[in-house]
């Protein structure tokens, strides 16, 4: 499966992994994705939805899925897949779960499995519900992450492994100029409990995991930071 991801945010720096093939098979809708700040959670765009990859939806992930298959995720539209190469699309959005703009971030990990990070404003706060479907979005249930944030921040970071650990960091707003500082969390059943790692780790702005110890994180100057202990502690990578 590769997947091609895109920054939310301007101080993000962009990035993205994924093969050729993905890029050509994007390669139409190459204009529509757009690099625009996100709105607060809970504060919906006065633009109408239309997608997927409508005029009024940047584009702000998107994987293969192999045999015809994709997924798309639309900044203000929400998560849509394919199964004939993009001729047709379904909106697979967790259904119950709020504006689509207030989607935070978006895992496929293959056809079937996939999760969503969404935010659910709450007063003051914030408070982020991830996702999961095993079934290529048809059924979706949700699980509060342990803990709440302010407002003010606008993207999450998933990343999933074969045996079912994965890892999801929240951006914490921080002032323009200061360090960023990210919220990690960690679930060793596919999603089903999640568990704090650090409430202040240096990276915010993408994570990649090679095993549930061993992984890579980066920071909105673009700084690479790696992890050998799942995230309890970071180290500039040389």
């Amino acid at each position: 499966m590769s997947k091609i991801r895109f920054s939310r945010t301007r101080n993000a720096p962009a990035w993205c992994t994924g093969s050729v093939g993905l890029l050509a098979f994007l390669a139409p809708f190459a204009a529509l994705v757009l690099f625009v700040p996100h709105a607060s959670p809970g504060v919906a765009r006065a633009a109408a939805r239309q997608g997927p990859l409508g005029v009024y939806g940047p584009v702000l992930g998107a994987g293969t899925l192999g045999a015809g298959r994709a997924w798309v995720w639309e900044a203000d539209s929400g998560i849509y897949v394919t199964a004939d190469s993009g001729a047709h699309w379904e909106n697979v959005t967790p259904y119950g779960s709020g504006d689509p703009a207030n989607v935070l971030g978006v895992e496929f990990l293959n056809a079937e499995r996939a999760w969503a990070a969404i935010a659910v404003p709450d007063g003051k706060l914030v408070r982020v519900k991830v996702w999961r479907t095993e079934d290529g979005g048809k059924g979706w249930t949700a699980v509060r992450l342990p803990s709440s944030f302010p407002t003010g921040y606008d993207r999450a970071y998933l990343d999933f492994l074969p045996g079912g650990s994965g890892f999801v960091l929240v951006q914490l707003y921080h002032r323009a100029g200061s360090p960023g500082k990210g919220n990690l969390f960690y679930t060793a059943n596919w999603g089903a409990t999640w568990s704090e790692v650090d409430a202040a780790a240096p990276v915010d702005a993408g994570i990649w995991f090679t095993s549930a110890h061993d992984g890579f994180g980066t920071d909105a100057k673009g700084t690479l930071w790696h992890t050998v202990d799942g995230g309890k502690q970071w180290a500039r990578s040389a």
